[in-house]
This record gives C-alpha cells, sequence and structure tokens, in this order.
C-alpha cells in the first residue's frame, strides 16, 4: 500500500510540474484517482466538526466503472442507501494543478472533490448538491482511501 502511494505522489508531482492545467496527465484524467473505496473520516461544517466516532454511522462511498456507467455507491453501515451515475454528456471541470474534480451525475447533482496526497491519500468532498458553491455548500466531507 506504501509502495502504490508513493508511485502515486511520484506520478502527480512529475506530471503536476510538467502538464496543463486541464485536469490530464500522461496517465489519463486526475478522475481516475477517485477509483477505489473511500471511508468517511470527518464533517466540516462552518458550526462544527465531527471526526469518524461522533458522526453516528460509518459511510463509505466506492467509486468505480462497470464498463457500462462511472458510478460512485453510498454505504452507510454497510448498507447501500445511494448510486450515483457520473453523467458523460456534461463532462467534469477538473484542475491537475490544484487537484480538483467538479464531477456532475444524472438528476442533475454535483459534486467537488479535491484530492490530497499525503501519507493516507484523502479526499476533501462538498455534498451531492442541485448546484456546488450554492448556498448549501457550506459542509465539507473528508475521505481516507481504504482500497
Amino acid at each position: 500500500m506504501k509502495k502504490i502511494i508513493l508511485i502515486f505522489g511520484i506520478i502527480f508531482l512529475i506530471t503536476w510540474s510538467c502538464e496543463e492545467d486541464n485536469g490530464f496527465t500522461s496517465g489519463g484524467p486526475i478522475s481516475g484517482y477517485l477509483m477505489g473505496k473511500w471511508k468517511l473520516t470527518k464533517i466540516v461544517s462552518p458550526k462544527n466538526m465531527k471526526a469518524d466516532t461522533q458522526i453516528g454511522y460509518s459511510e463509505v462511498i466506492e467509486i468505480g466503472n462497470d464498463r457500462i456507467y462511472d458510478f460512485e455507491n453510498v454505504f452507510k453501515d454497510s448498507i447501500l442507501v445511494q448510486t450515483y451515475t457520473r453523467d458523460r454528456g456534461r463532462n467534469a471541470d477538473m484542475s491537475t494543478k490544484n487537484m480538483t474534480i467538479l464531477m456532475r451525475y444524472s438528476g442533475n447533482k454535483e459534486r467537488f472533490y479535491k484530492i490530497n496526497f499525503l501519507s493516507i491519500p484523502t479526499l476533501e468532498a462538498s455534498a451531492y448538491l442541485e448546484k456546488v458553491g450554492s448556498t448549501q455548500d457550506t459542509v465539507k466531507y473528508y475521505y481516507s482511501l481504504i482500497k
């Protein structure tokens, strides 16, 4: 696992310094870094912060592709509660320099991601919203890669 993280980090640094800020590296779109399973570790709102043990439930998002759709499955307490399908008609807005992705889903939903490569890769995400940047866009969700 540490080797994989180190390799991703090196690839990121090399491509970040050489590529345009269009969301693509020599390995493809940065949205590929989202693939995997991510565990919710904390929720931060303007008024408080809750760590994973204070949230009251466990949440895992599984981001993948089943050869037909790009999807995000949301599990709460190990139960699938929602599936979001990426909208291929509306491309994601991506920034390689900032490692950010504004993902769009069927059903007119959006979610903003910021990828951080630390010792354990983490995601900072908005909620699934009608419009990212709206007044409801004040809560941030933090996830750590588990698989």
